[in-house]
């Protein structure tokens, strides 16, 4: 309803202007008595008549409802509260182990890595009692596997992935000079020549790992 008299309103303030203007507009309607005062008489009146039916007919906002939902809504039972307490807690504890695990699988694989990059921990010696060879001994806790030694970084001895080389003296592994051989076949003569470096690369717990020995 309060739409009609807004629009009536408007229609008056129109008719309004339109009568200061030119009173003669409203001559027939009138009677030929379409007055400047007569027509602001009417029309005032009923611009200002209808702004108070405006105000009348114009919906109310039940602010005390609003209110009252509202605090419906934030306040809870106890039964509620304690549900919406455990589902908290619940979500938390889940964060909690996510993150946990997190941190444990970075620390794992930064100790990996560390372990990966680490030098094999062996002692090296040449040795010249028969058969004359290189000693190694393996001074670590873990047994290394797939061994491959390089001499003079040309001379290579290869051991399979499931030979192992325990660790301790008792367990020392001597690798006699005529079992290194170049990529075509050459063997390493000890007569001529002189063994100056020795690299150790062997797999230890899944990583491989590797040191140089010089002599």
């Amino acid at each position: 309803m309060s739409v009609l008299f807004t629009l009536l309103m408007l229609a008056s303030i129109i008719c309004l202007i339109i009568g200061l203007a030119s009173p003669s507009t409203f001559s027939k309607l009138f009677k030929k008595n379409a007055t400047r005062g007569k027509l602001s008489l009417i029309f005032a009146g009923a611009v200002i008549l209808f702004i108070i039916l405006i105000g009348v007919t114009a919906p109310k906002t039940n602010t005390t409802d609003n209110k009252t939902t509202t605090e419906a809504i934030k306040t809870l039972t106890p039964e509620e509260q304690a549900k919406k307490d455990a589902d908290d807690a619940a979500s938390k504890k889940v964060a909690d182990e996510a993150k946990a695990k997190q941190e444990a699988e970075s620390k794992a694989q930064a100790e990996a890595k560390a372990e990966a990059e680490k030098l094999l921990d062996a002692s090296v010696q040449k040795v010249f009692s028969a058969p004359a060879g290189i000693q190694v001994i393996n001074n670590e806790n873990n047994t290394w596997y797939g061994c491959k030694f390089v001499l003079n970084d040309k001379y290579t001895k290869q051991y399979r992935d499931d030979q192992g080389i325990a660790s301790g003296e008792s367990e020392a592994l001597t690798i006699p000079y005529a079992l290194f051989l170049k990529s075509d076949g050459t063997r390493f003569d000890y007569a001529t020549t002189a063994p100056t470096s020795f690299l150790i690369s062997c797999k230890v717990n899944g990583n491989t790992r590797n040191n140089v020995y010089t002599f």
